[in-house]
């Protein structure tokens, strides 16, 4: 989660509007009792909204696979953060 917050102020410097599900996703939801289906689609529904997608960092889990490929579906740019770069 900190990781996570890093990335997103670094979007806001440089001048984003971070849209982050890692980080919201949690405090919408009790994650135990949660359908992970409704969780996945809040988190597309997020991303449909943003113009670029920033994949931060060098470990891609299956979750951010899936998202990439939702975005590339979509036509949104992505761009590919390596760790050093925070």
């Amino acid at each position: 989660i900190e990781t996570a917050k890093k990335w997103a102020q670094k979007a806001y410097w440089c001048s984003g509007v971070p849209i982050v599900p890692h980080l919201y996703t949690p405090l919408l939801f009790d994650l135990r009792g949660t359908d992970d289906r409704a969780i996945v689609e809040l988190n597309l529904s997020l991303l449909r909204k943003c113009q670029k997608m920033w994949v931060c960092g060098g470990k891609i889990s299956g979750g951010m696979e899936g998202e990439i490929f939702f975005c590339e579906s979509f036509g949104i740019p992505i761009v590919y953060w390596p760790d050093k770069a925070l």
